[in-house]
């Protein structure tokens, strides 16, 4: 089918989410791998290797199933959960407000305070997080130099692996103000005030969401333009979220 919007994979097994927010898993039904939460307000999978698989709710809640090794399931109560990304025994959520929490054990367990966090991705002993501002915070085990993060960096993309990190970087020139959304005729019209180019040539690229916090597994870019406005005719019937960057040309 095509009607899938997320996957996670663990040991010997594999979920996907489907567009109605239920889940469907295949593979070992070891450790109760397979024993899936049902329901269908479900947005965003987490999956590990050698532990349990987290699911998170349209409200920001959380499912796991699966192993319980150092703790796993010892999930903050009370707060709602934009992302959780796990690495060796050890787990770190994205909250709503915009701060970090972890649990579980290992090299990274200690997440950073503030509230300015837009994204978060584990290694396996190591994490990186990616601020309002562009900047990156890394900690956890540091054998490869995967947490020296360089500096001057403007980033929109991080990644993490064993012993590495990755980010992308651009020349973000803002968001434009004086966004209007219009629904005419079985389609969307976005106008928006251009910004200040300082002389460079610029692209509008448009984003849409499932979800107002445009996590990396639902930002989606569905255009990009030289103008002020674009055209939206892919409806569906989910609430759609937009967002425009403008971006210098290379």
């Amino acid at each position: 089918g095509n009607n899938y919007i997320d996957v996670a994979a663990g040991q010997n097994v594999s979920y996907a989410l489907r567009s109605d927010g239920s889940i469907v898993g295949w593979g070992s039904p070891s450790i109760e791998q397979l024993n899936i939460p049902g329901g269908n307000d479900f947005v965003s999978l987490c999956s590990s290797y050698n532990h349990g698989t987290y699911a998170i709710r349209i409200d920001g809640s959380t499912a796991f199933w699966g192993r319980n090794g150092s703790v796993h399931v010892s999930i903050p109560q009370g707060v709602a959960f934009r992302k959780i990304v796990s690495g060796y025994f050890y787990s770190v959520g994205l909250l709503s407000d915009g701060s970090l929490v972890s649990w579980g054990a290992g090299y990274a367990p200690n997440s950073p305070e503030g509230n300015d966090f837009i994204d978060v991705v584990s290694g396996v002993n190591h994490c990186l997080a990616l601020k309002s501002d562009g900047s990156v915070v890394a900690w956890g085990d540091n054998q490869y130099n995967q947490c020296n993060v360089p500096d001057g960096l403007s980033v929109i993309a991080i990644s993490a692996g064993y012993g590495t990190s990755m980010a992308v970087t651009v020349s973000a020139l803002g968001t434009p103000g004086n966004i209007t959304i219009e629904h005419v005729d079985s389609c969307i019209t976005i106008n928006w005030d251009p910004v200040n180019s300082y002389g460079l040539p610029i692209v509008y690229e448009i984003h849409a969401s499932r979800n107002p916090y445009f996590s990396p597994n639902h930002d989606t870019l569905i255009g990009v333009t030289t103008s002020t406005q674009f055209l939206d005719q892919n409806l569906d019937s989910f609430s759609k979220f937009y967002r425009i960057i403008a971006k210098a040309c290379p």
